[in-house]
């Protein structure tokens, strides 16, 4: 086989790694979705008007369309890499809450 032609085609996953959640959330919200729930419920809940909602879960889990997003994701970020990632790392604010503590 010829890896040098083979097609890139990442299949994603059921799950998102705990690593890649915070730029994955940057990824969507640059896409224009707007976060409406995280934290108390352990999840995350991205909408945008005429899409289906993405939602992942703090243990990975993820719905359908979120998983379609996902692959676009793990696309963009083997095209690009480290600086892909970096780029959206530096785009997050994380605050703790004082029930976190």
């Amino acid at each position: 086989m010829d890896y040098l032609k083979a097609k890139l085609e990442p299949k994603g996953a059921s799950e998102v790694h705990e690593y890649m959640m915070l730029p994955f959330a940057a990824f969507v919200m640059n896409d224009g979705y707007i976060p409406v729930e995280h934290c108390k419920k352990k999840k995350a809940i991205f909408i945008k008007e005429g899409e289906p909602s993405i939602v992942f879960g703090s243990n990975g889990s993820m719905n359908d369309h979120a998983q379609a997003r996902y692959r676009v994701f793990l696309k963009v970020y083997l095209k690009h890499g480290a600086p892909f990632m970096r780029k959206l790392r530096s785009q997050i604010k994380v605050k703790k809450s004082a029930d976190a503590a």
